[in-house]
């Protein structure tokens, strides 16, 4: 049964040792194959020229699968396009002194300007000269409104002239005017509108408007092809660099013109993604110069002096993650999936969990390469197979299960429903993959490599061995056995930094401490939770857009002109009712009159729909007619209608001109001015839609996308929170199996990912897709932390034992806590220290999306070494040692009641343990401190214990186990809460 047990509980585990047993074995023995293997598979780097940017980067950041992309794609199927097909562009217009605009000579200056963009202002491409007439189509008299009003001042100026009164042709108001009784939309146009108050005592006046403070001048085509998508791209980038060249204050000196433009926009956006490759460049250089002195500090042969091996050690730490990160997007290249901005943000990722995985490499060669010192160089180069062996049998699980979780936190983050982080993700995973694989071939291959030439370089070490130490070194060589002397194994333990971590260590496991980690905790707790609950979703443009550029201005405007004074909503009723009826044209007004009455409503003055002007055509008609004919309200007369009045064609689809076959409206909004606001407006559209659900009615506002996945923000963080949080707990169980290993291991990543979570609110960012990334990154990233210590801890689970002179628990838990973070403290400050230097030069940066994984970042390496260093052992410490170790009762001779004997030593099993010579091996390699007396006794003789008879053996495991000092059968309850007084 224990045999099913320890399988149970390790067999997974051993398996992986194994594995990387046999990796180790042959990277040793050929790294150069290993070497060449992994710069051929660095080749798919070339794949980088073929990257291509999405075509529409703000689309990136709303799910396909939403309803507002189904809203869409009617909208268009009405108009008998596709959204990918259709570029919008518009020119906001104000008067450099701020000035009004419906004065003459503004609207003058105004039309000239719309007038040199249409047709004078030209961009050449592929040796062919363009303007805006040439691929404008039907799109080429969108600015119509503006010209009705440009013409009815003139004429209605020119008619008061003439006669002394105004001709009653044109009425101009706001949000909709009127020419000779038919309206047409300015509300598109004209913003900052003021009406004239006293318009009523006015006589024969035509103009309600006293004030313009903005102008909006629409610049709209299609492009079905790649030769007009470039046409229109390469043409909206001239307009933008015009604008940022100065040059439109010599041409029209007295307008202050902004520009915003689908296509400009996504070029802005990826500016500000590559805007960051010179601070990943510094980024390098910074963690270049760290890893190089760490190297410098920590190599225990020739410390602070250099040797040839160092520099290839270093450039192996860095250069893997480069690596990793060329060939990841080479094969985004190849499969040509579409660039994102936000995925710009992953080199830096990449470059510090490389750096962390290589430091545990480095480290855990650094602590066995003194058991080879006193070799000679030919030996030592013939031992290194071994070294690589051990190195990775003891780290390749840890840096396993972290890249094993790194994976799964983006894997989850990959089933979103949104284009850019879904990407984001997918492109992180593969690189997390790529630089797990590039760690263990290219960086402990180059280890091999850079170790093999250092001694090689060293001619006179041979000379300077003692041939009695290489002899007794080399007695169990064809076993791979690497022994240790007694003083070898105290030999560092004296040092400050060791006496430091004992100390540290009975501080964890004092109840004083103890208790004041739970202050803090209930502390950090309570705020993470508040913050979590405060945060908000919200979408910004501006967050999107570069901090330098000049759309961050228009985008400003927008927000105080558009949104807040008219935020058009288009209504499409799929399935019309019958208007030639009188029950079918009341459900219509019906409708319209839902939209006009939603709270925010400008109401029925900014409502564009056909039904207005038909009945005034029909009643034109009948006025016009001989003999008076009574003309009744019938769709008879709507062809002849649109033939008269075709603009609005783009309003009523007939079929084989008979029949209403779908009807499009138009409604103004007013006072939304934040995205959450306008949002909730959304939602108040769809409900009054819902309600006539006979007439399958679709609404759209071009913004919806982006309303919808402020909605679902909230949601799907909370979702992928808890479902990666589910598969570290699975994880965790393969790597530490140990239930008190688990729990607290999941505990604390829990704990970490709440604690970025919530702080990310106290340090002012709120919910978005971008804060969404980071925090699905940061729960891989937890992990870091606290899955090598809760690994660790666990493992010394099978080498307690062999310390005979401890007598209380509180000295089995120091013990495993020295050995524990002695392994992968210093690792982990490294790792932490090196991320932050990457990310330093991104302090120089405002831009929103660096400036979120930064901030996520210092939370995660903040509360990931509170958590590692302090939280978890004191956790792991808590709980009883049979909560780790598999235990057994034996009763002794004498003793009804039996004592527990946590390792209760199986004789015939144990015995093969201790002549089995892997097992001393992996034993010694722990580096363990062990107790004097035992070693001066039954193990005193190290060198020959595998020549020990198996009786002898028999007999000094049969001495153990009736040993009642044993620490492991004290009476003392195994709680782990010892007192402060047991030492």
């Amino acid at each position: 049964m224990r045999n099913v047990n320890y399988l149970l509980r390790n067999g997974f585990h051993e398996l992986l040792e194994r594995i990387f047993s046999q990796t180790g074995i042959s990277i040793g023995h050929s790294p150069y194959k290993y070497l060449i293997i992994t710069l051929v598979l660095s080749l798919l780097s070339i794949g980088i020229l073929n990257i291509s940017f999405a075509q529409k980067l703000q689309d990136g950041f709303t799910s396909r699968y939403s309803r507002s992309h189904l809203e869409e794609k009617i909208f268009f199927e009405f108009h008998s396009t596709t959204p990918t097909q259709t570029e919008r562009f518009v020119a906001l217009i104000k008067d450099i002194n701020g000035n009004n605009l419906m004065e003459k000579d503004m609207l003058s200056e105004v039309m000239r300007f719309h007038k040199f963009l249409q047709y004078s202002f030209n961009v050449s491409v592929n040796g062919v000269n363009y303007t805006y007439g040439d691929f404008c189509d039907g799109f080429c008299d969108i600015n119509k409104g503006f010209y009705e009003i440009v013409n009815a001042i003139k004429y209605e100026n020119s008619s008061f002239q003439k006669s002394g009164k105004y001709s009653g042709r044109y009425i101009l108001s706001w949000p909709k005017s009127y020419k000779y009784g038919f309206e047409f939309n300015v509300a598109m146009h004209l913003f900052g509108a003021k009406l004239k108050s006293n318009f009523s005592s006015i006589k024969n006046d035509f103009n309600r408007i006293e004030n313009v403070e903005m102008i909006a001048l629409h610049f709209y085509a299609n492009y079905p092809n790649d030769n007009i998508t470039n046409i229109v791209t390469e043409w909206e980038q001239a307009v933008y660099d015009y604008l940022k060249s100065g040059q439109i204050k010599n041409d029209f000196p007295s307008l202050d013109v902004n520009v915003l433009g689908d296509k400009i926009l996504g070029r802005e956006i990826i500016r500000g993604g590559l805007s960051l490759l010179p601070y990943l460049v510094m980024g390098f250089i910074l963690t270049l110069i760290f890893v190089f002195v760490c190297v410098m500090i920590s190599t225990p042969v020739q410390r602070l002096k250099f040797s040839i091996n160092k520099p290839l050690i270093v450039f192996g730490i860095v250069i893997s993650p480069i690596l990793a990160v060329t060939t990841t997007f080479g094969i985004v290249g190849f499969l040509q999936l579409p660039i994102y901005p936000i995925q710009f943000v992953i080199p830096f990722l990449i470059l510090a969990i490389g750096v962390d995985d290589a430091f545990l490499i480095l480290h855990s060669w650094n602590r066995l390469y003194p058991k080879i010192e006193k070799l000679s160089g030919k030996k030592k180069i013939e031992i290194i197979p071994n070294m690589i062996q051990e190195v990775l049998e003891e780290i390749g699980p840890s840096i396993t299960i972290t890249s094993l979780t790194n994976v799964i936190a983006f894997g989850v983050g990959s089933t979103m429903s949104t284009p850019a982080i879904q990407l984001f993700c997918m492109s992180a995973m593969l690189a997390m993959i790529i630089d797990f694989i590039y760690e263990l071939t290219f960086f402990t291959s180059l280890l091999v490599i850079a170790e093999k030439l250092q001694i090689s370089s060293c001619a006179g070490e041979l000379s300077q061995v003692d041939p009695r130490d290489n002899q007794k070194y080399n007695a169990n060589m064809e076993s791979n056995i690497i022994l240790l002397k007694k003083e070898d194994i105290y030999k560092n333990d004296n040092r400050i930094e060791k006496r430091i971590m004992k100390s540290y260590c009975h501080l964890l496991t004092s109840n004083i401490f103890r208790l004041l980690i739970l202050i803090v905790m209930i502390i950090f707790i309570f705020f993470s939770i508040l913050g979590t609950l405060k945060i908000e979703p919200v979408i910004n443009s501006q967050q999107i857009i570069p901090s330098d550029s000049l759309l961050q201005r228009t985008d400003r405007l927008f927000e105080k002109y558009t949104w807040k004074e008219y935020e058009l909503l288009t209504v499409i009723l799929n399935n019309p009712p019958n208007i030639s009826s009188v029950d079918g044209l009341e459900k219509l007004k019906t409708i319209v009159r839902k939209f006009e009455t939603i709270p925010q409503a400008l109401g029925n003055i900014s409502t564009f729909i056909f039904l207005n002007d038909f009945e005034t055509y029909l009643h034109t008609i009948r006025a016009m007619s001989m003999y008076l004919v009574d003309i009744n309200f019938s769709i008879d007369y709507l062809p002849e209608f649109l033939e008269d009045l075709p603009h609005w064609k783009m309003g009523v689809k007939m079929r084989n001109k008979t029949i209403l076959d779908k009807i499009s409206f138009q409604t103004g909004y007013f006072n939304s001015s934040t995205w959450i606001d306008r949002a909730n407006l959304m939602l108040k559209w769809r409900e009054v839609a819902d309600m006539f659900p006979e007439n399958n009615v679709t609404i759209y506002c071009e913004n919806s996308p982006i309303f919808e996945g402020i909605f679902n923000l909230k949601y799907n963080t909370l979702q992928t929170v808890i479902i990666t949080l589910i598969c570290m707990f699975i994880v965790c169980i393969f790597f530490v199996p140990s239930f008190a290993g688990v729990i607290s291991a999941v505990v604390a990543i829990t704990s970490i990912s709440f604690g970025v979570f919530g702080f990310l609110y106290w340090w002012n960012l709120n919910l978005d897709p971008v804060s969404m990334s980071a925090i699905v990154m940061s729960i891989g990233f937890s992990v870091d932390y606290t899955a090598h210590v809760a690994y660790h801890y666990q493992k010394m689970c099978s080498v307690i034992f062999y310390y005979p002179s401890v007598s209380t628990y509180r000295d089995i838990v120091i013990i495993r806590l020295y050995h524990t973070l002695d392994a992968v403290a210093w690792p982990m400050l490294q790792a932490a220290s090196s991320t932050m230097i990457c990310f330093i030069p991104v302090l120089f940066t405002s831009d929103y999306t660096p400036t979120v994984f930064l901030r996520t970042i210092t939370l995660v390496i903040g509360w990931g070494i509170f958590h590692g260093l302090a939280i978890l052992p004191t956790l792991l410490a808590i709980f009883p040692e049979s909560w780790y170790c598999i235990k057994q009762v034996s009763t002794q001779s004498g003793n009804t009641k039996g004592s527990i004997d946590i390792f209760k030593i199986n004789k015939d099993e144990d015995t093969n343990l201790l002549k089995n010579t892997t097992n001393l091996k992996s034993i010694y390699s722990l580096n363990l401190i062990f107790d004097e007396n035992f070693l001066s006794g039954d193990l005193k003789n190290v060198d020959t214990f595998s020549d020990t008879s198996s009786q002898d053996i028999d007999n000094m495991i049969e001495k153990r186990n009736n040993n009642n000092s044993s620490p492991l059968c004290n009476s003392q309850d195994d709680s782990g809460l010892g007192s402060d007084q047991q030492s």
